[in-house]
């Protein structure tokens, strides 16, 4: 993580801690899932994050202005679901399905304050440019703002 660590210095936040955070919700997650998404890529492409990705934006439209009412999926939890899915098609996209690429795909996804994040969502039509885009972009890149700069 050498490159994380000299962009975090760099750039004031802590991005070993976030991407170290994100890396532990993978694995765990992937243990109780079995690899699902990554066979779900495998059998159906691109699209299988695509609809993936598309529930978690609806779900970040519903709540924008509101308090989630199932606690343990708040506004912060999609963004970071939404995140960790992106890291993953990514890494798929990359044919480095490896725990070193996983990582080498989510500290590039946070240079410079989570544009190449923004940037994969808006490639694959995820997010427009009209008013419900920028709304949830405002969104996705506060919560992953505060998340950079937490402190273990």
């Amino acid at each position: 993580m050498q490159t994380g660590a000299v962009m975090g210095q760099q750039a004031g936040i802590n991005p070993e801690y976030f991407v170290r955070d994100r890396i532990l919700v993978y694995l765990k997650k992937n243990k109780d899932y079995g690899n699902s998404f990554v066979n779900s890529l495998n059998k159906h492409g691109i699209i299988a994050y695509k609809v993936r990705a598309e529930d978690k934006i609806q779900r970040i439209v519903s709540l924008l202005g509101r308090k989630a009412e199932v606690s343990d999926e708040s506004m912060k939890d999609t963004v970071l679901d939404l995140f960790n899915y992106t890291a993953m098609v990514n890494s798929w996209e990359m044919k480095d399905g490896s725990l070193k690429g996983l990582i080498g795909r989510m500290e590039h996804l946070i240079e410079d304050g989570g544009i190449y994040f923004m940037d994969y969502l808006m490639e694959h039509h995820l997010i427009d440019e009209g008013e419900a885009g920028i709304a949830v972009e405002k969104a996705i890149m506060g919560i992953l703002h505060e998340e950079l700069h937490r402190t273990m």
